[in-house]
Order: C-alpha cells, then structure tokens, then sequence
C-alpha cells in the first residue's frame, strides 16, 4: 500500500479494503489465501486490475488452455499463451475464482 500511492494522497476504498483484511487476518484459517486477495483488490483499486474476462493480449473469449500471466496484463487465450515459463495454467474452476 505505501509504494503504492503518493504520500497524503486520499484513498478511502484501499483503507477500507487494507482495514478489513487486517482485521479478518487476526481469524483467518488461510493468510496466504487471505493475502492474494488482498493484493488482487488492492491492485484493482490503484488501477492495475489483471484482465479476467478476456484475454489481456487480444480480448478473445478464455476457455481450455487458458492462463494467467502476471507480467502480460492478466489471464490469456490458449493462442497468447506463452511457450515459455511464467503463466500459471487455470482450470475452469480457478478461472470462475479469479473471475
């Protein structure tokens, strides 16, 4: 949160979100999970909010074979996706999670 905004400069929704996931970490039965969703909405609410829907390189429909590519804008189609390493292949299910 602090590299994320300047100094002084207001962000009421990140301090409710930075609020909130604070206070569920004191009972979370998962951190891990409980700090990856942070970081997603956290990241949402400053503006970089990975592409879920469609795919971030050419905005084809997601289906088998899709992946998530942090460094290429969020999830990508099975023709964007990458040959090399990087990507973290998605099930159906986790693509509705991120979704």
């Amino acid at each position: 949160v602090d590299t994320g905004l300047e100094e002084r400069q207001p962000a009421p929704g990140l301090y409710r979100l930075l609020s909130a996931s604070l206070k569920a970490l004191e009972e979370a039965s998962s951190p891990d999970m409980l700090a990856r969703g942070f970081e997603y909405h956290a990241l949402a609410q400053l503006g970089y909010e990975p592409a879920t829907d469609q795919c971030a390189n050419d905005g084809a429909e997601l289906g088998p074979g899709a992946v998530f590519h942090p460094l290429r804008g969020g999830t990508l189609c099975r023709g964007c996706a990458p040959r090399g390493g990087g990507a973290v292949p998605l099930s159906r299910e986790m693509l509705r999670a991120l979704q």
